[in-house]
């Protein structure tokens, strides 16, 4: 959705701007979900375990610069709106998507290596 944005013609701006808000209201919402329940219920049971603590710190530093990058591409999108130039937006998007699988697969990698000896666990944060 975002490679497209450059050929965009000026007239379609504000429909391609209010497309890109209806994606990111979705990813809020998925994201700052995920996010809220990793803090309640997965990183407390993972930080009884010590190897694990520093992990967590971690992931909980990507979860806050998640929520400020989320704040950032809607002010780009809004920005694009104006101006019609999505290069900060792509380049904004892209980084937080590649850092988001990053981030997805270290969770995975921590619940496999201190929490996957519960099954509960894992399916709660499935």
């Amino acid at each position: 959705a975002l490679e497209g944005l450059g050929s965009v013609p000026a007239s379609e701006h504000q429909a391609a701007a209010a497309g890109l808000r209806e994606m990111l209201r979705f990813f809020e919402s998925a994201v700052v979900g995920h996010c809220r329940h990793e803090e309640m219920a997965l990183f407390p049971w993972l930080g009884q375990h010590a190897d694990c603590v520093a992990r967590i710190a971690s992931l909980r530093q990507e979860h806050e610069r998640f929520g400020i990058d989320l704040d950032r591409f809607q002010r780009q999108v809004s920005s694009y709106e104006l101006s019609g130039d999505p290069t900060v937006l792509l380049t904004l998007g892209s980084r937080m998507v590649r850092e988001l699988r990053a981030h997805l697969g270290a969770e995975e990698k921590l619940l496999a290596e201190c929490g996957g000896t519960r099954p509960e666990v894992q399916a709660e944060c499935s």
